[in-house]
């Protein structure tokens, strides 16, 4: 089994428990790891038989979209629609809160999730 991976999808979005981050906002980055048997398409050359990057990367803008007080919440909607739309076996969302409303310089926290 190989691997299609999207990383760095940068999104602005208003995820977040506090009513500043509701109406505010801030920039989020969302790395894609899709399990996929890249066979078919390394011999044919052919987008059909491979796992669309695109279609990844409208996943994430689509979940992203839809606001959430918890990046655990977002990760497991983008993992749930790729099982669901992509069909694969296996695969990892890590979703990133760049800049969080912590009293500390901090370049982001983030959450893996897996299945």
């Amino acid at each position: 089994m190989e691997t299609v991976s999207v990383h760095g999808i940068r999104i602005f979005g208003y995820h977040g428990c506090m009513h500043e981050e509701e109406l505010i906002g801030t920039w989020f980055e969302v790395d894609v790891d899709v399990s996929a048997d890249l066979k078919k398409a390394s011999h044919s050359d052919q987008i059909a038989d491979t796992t669309n990057y695109v279609a990844i990367v409208d996943i994430v803008k689509r979940e992203m979209a839809i606001r959430a007080n918890l990046i655990e919440s977002v990760g497991r909607r983008i993992l749930e629609s790729i099982k669901a739309e992509l069909g694969s076996e296996t695969a990892t969302v890590v979703v990133k809160k760049l800049n969080p409303p912590v009293e500390a310089e901090v370049g982001y926290v983030s959450v893996t999730m897996q299945y």
